[in-house]
């Protein structure tokens, strides 16, 4: 089987990740959300931890890590194999 090679927005994908929960987040990929979740460590995206959308849900402050600088360009190209 020949690997896949997609192409991702890194300050897309960023915004998406921390406005709805992966499991949510995923179909639009058409994608599971532990495939997302490869994707992002891939392209050095944090993601929400535990506990963070049942405060963001009731209207509790969140705190939301920020997007670093990835020594590679802002178009992420990765093997989905």
């Amino acid at each position: 089987m020949e690997a896949a090679l997609e192409a991702w927005d890194r300050d897309e994908l960023y915004r998406e990740i921390w406005q709805q929960p992966m499991l949510k987040l995923a179909p639009k990929y058409g994608n599971s959300s532990l495939m997302l979740g490869k994707v992002c460590r891939k392209l050095w995206i944090p993601v929400p931890g535990r506990g963070y959308w049942a405060p963001k849900e009731s209207g509790k402050p969140v705190s939301r890590k920020p997007l670093e600088l990835d020594p590679k360009q802002s178009i992420g190209i990765i093997s989905t194999a």
